[in-house]
């Protein structure tokens, strides 16, 4: 199998790194819904929203979906992402006709792979310093075999050594066997990679299933997940920075 690392790019001894691979959840971790085009969408239907309020909708949404996946609610990717938008919409008051209003406007910007293509600034720096510290850097995607296009649209891809999209490979996560593909393709084994993501039930427990060790990325401390955690995606050098001076001092 080529070896990912096998670029030319500067690489720290593995010694000094926790991991040798790290997996990234694409949407909610490095690409992030249109806002922009929500509140607008939004302001159309005469429902006064702004991004502070989206994104206390966003995590309402996110315990309402973490809830649906524990009872069998929403089994699959596709329904999850249903009810991950219908409790997002339902949280900023909008309902009935202006969330079909709203949905079918979100639709069609899916379709023209212009919804989920926002990354917040500083977010190719992380990823390219991830990978001139000799990460091997993936995504893994529950997506619908658009993911890669989307990453290259947001400029992203170039600081990636591979893309997992679950629409390609038939399998999605939280399957363990997603997580073990990805672990082939970086050329690692499980214990040797971390996977950060958004949502617990998928990413986390997911991960851990399939032996890797997990992050997520979660800006609510209120929630009570049994995980390490970071706010953010630009939160994740340090957090690995931390990691590696707790090894070195144990």
């Amino acid at each position: 199998m080529p070896n990912p690392r096998s670029n030319g790019r500067r690489s720290e001894p593995l010694a000094a790194r926790p991991y040798r691979a790290i997996f990234l959840d694409a949407g909610g971790t490095i690409l992030h819904l249109d806002r922009a085009f929500l509140l607008e969408r939004l302001a159309a239907q005469g429902i006064p929203c702004d991004e502070p309020r989206l994104r206390t909708a966003d995590r309402a949404a996110k315990t309402r979906l973490a809830a649906a996946m524990r009872s069998g609610e929403a089994a699959d990717d596709a329904s999850r992402g249903r009810l991950y938008f219908a409790q997002l919409l339902a949280q900023v008051g909008c309902t009935g006709e202006a969330a079909r209003a709203v949905g079918e406007g979100a639709r069609t910007r899916h379709r023209e792979g212009r919804l989920w293509t926002y990354t917040e600034p500083g977010t190719l720096e992380v990823l390219r310093g991830l990978q001139a510290q000799g990460y091997v850097l993936g995504v893994v995607s529950n997506a619908d075999g658009r993911v890669e296009e989307f990453l290259r649209t947001a400029g992203l891809r170039d600081a990636l050594d591979f893309v997992v999209d679950s629409a390609r490979v038939g399998v999605e996560k939280p399957d363990p066997r997603i997580f073990a593909l990805a672990c082939e393709r970086a050329g690692v084994a499980p214990a040797e990679a971390l996977h950060v993501g958004d949502v617990y039930e998928i990413d986390v427990l997911g991960a851990r299933a399939a032996g890797l060790a997990a992050l997520l990325v979660d800006a609510d401390p209120a929630e009570p997940h049994g995980c390490e955690r970071i706010a953010r995606i630009h939160d994740l050098p340090a957090w690995l920075e931390a990691k590696r001076g707790a090894a070195a001092g144990a």
